[in-house]
């Protein structure tokens, strides 16, 4: 697998971890992708970072909009 196809899978995977609203911002979710050694240098990149960040914002809002209900 080369390296652009490497990077894509890792950051669609990162993009559905942060969509489940576990995970606070980027760095986690890097974390949580502990099979794939080289996730933390594909999300720390810019726009990747903010990408996941801001999904990662509008997902735990969602998931803490609906444990109050």
């Amino acid at each position: 697998m080369n390296a652009k196809a490497r990077e894509a899978r890792i950051l669609k995977r990162a993009k559905e971890i942060a969509a489940t609203g576990d995970h606070i911002g980027w760095f986690y979710v890097a974390h949580a992708l502990t099979g794939e050694p080289l996730a933390l240098q594909v999300l720390e990149k810019e726009p990747n970072r903010s990408e996941i960040d801001a999904i990662c914002g509008k997902a735990t809002k969602r998931k803490w909009a609906a444990q109050r209900r």
